[in-house]
């Protein structure tokens, strides 16, 4: 692997809820910096289905690139 800190992926397995959990990783391991994929979703969808992108920026005090997998 030639970044050797670099997170592929990481499974939470608590009783956080998905914005909870990465907050809560993020802030115990502190990396430079958070990418993570959003849907792009809107309208309906996102009103029940919620962001949990939206949820981690808003709530976690750590930049955050957001990239559009739409």
């Amino acid at each position: 692997n030639t970044y050797p800190n670099l997170i592929d992926q990481y499974e939470i397995y608590n009783h956080y809820t998905e914005d909870e959990g990465i907050i809560s990783y993020v802030n115990s391991d502190r990396p430079d910096l958070l990418a993570i994929a959003t849907h792009g979703r809107s309208g309906w969808t996102r009103m029940f289905t919620g962001s949990i992108t939206e949820s981690i920026v808003a709530n976690g005090d750590f930049p955050v690139l957001s990239l559009s997998l739409t």
